[in-house]
């Protein structure tokens, strides 16, 4: 898999990272991230929207996305789920919370992915 560390490269030079290595990006290349993810067969399953300013980092608690798998579905299937759902909720943060909105990503790649699987193969 490409690592987090490729994907996010290409914004790096715009994005806010916190000193706990946290990457937030801008409404744009966030975007971009979800169509990057798309084309490398990458889910976005978690997305959380921010405000950063001069007194801190500061969550909106009505901008939180949770794409987890909770049930068997098949790898392609469930990636295109979530990216579109995590476009669409993205599209929507925009709109409410404008421009000035950080965003920050949990990502999933089809082996990771297998892992969960089995997981809630266990729990059952």
């Amino acid at each position: 898999m490409t690592t987090e560390t490729e994907l996010y490269a290409p914004y790096l030079e715009r994005a806010k990272v916190q000193s706990g290595g946290e990457i937030f990006l801008n409404p744009s290349d966030s975007l971009d991230l979800v169509a990057t993810c798309e084309r490398m067969e990458i889910a976005v399953i978690g997305v959380e929207a921010f405000r950063i300013d001069a007194r801190g980092t500061m969550p909106y608690s009505d901008a939180i996305a949770d794409y987890s798998p909770r049930t068997t579905t098949p790898w392609r299937v469930f990636e295109q789920q979530c990216n579109r759902s995590a476009l669409n909720f993205l599209q929507r943060a925009i709109a409410s919370k404008g421009q000035e909105t950080w965003f920050s990503f949990v990502l999933l790649d089809s082996a990771e992915y297998d892992d969960c699987l089995r997981e809630i193969g266990a729990a059952r």
